[in-house]
């Protein structure tokens, strides 16, 4: 650099320019609000295709007349339905009450 350029690090880009960059607002409370909101209405969405597809898959297989299917159904959502339920209670809980504290 003994021949008069600048730093290569330092030195400007042809067309380019620097310009002052604002902080992307950002409301973290607001930001909270939103994924409550969000995760509630996902969940009640899951409930629901849950119980649907439970109706659906219990009417198909009954005029089908498979008791063998019918009643890995009834298992599977035996055990599915308690835990969408539990997630979705929960979320809606924390969404109702949220503000309390």
């Amino acid at each position: 650099m003994s021949n008069g350029e600048s730093d290569p690090g330092t030195r400007e880009i042809p067309g380019s320019s620097v310009v002052e960059f604002e902080e992307i607002p950002h409301d973290p409370i607001a930001h909270k609000d939103e994924t409550a909101r969000k995760i509630a209405v996902y969940l009640f969405w899951a409930f629901a295709l849950v119980i649907v597809a439970q109706y659906v898959l219990v009417a198909l297989f009954s005029c089908k007349g498979n008791k063998v299917d019918l009643d890995s159904i009834e298992k599977l959502f035996s055990a599915v339905l308690p835990v969408v339920s539990g997630f979705l209670g929960a979320a809606v809980t924390y969404y109702f009450t949220k503000d309390r504290s």
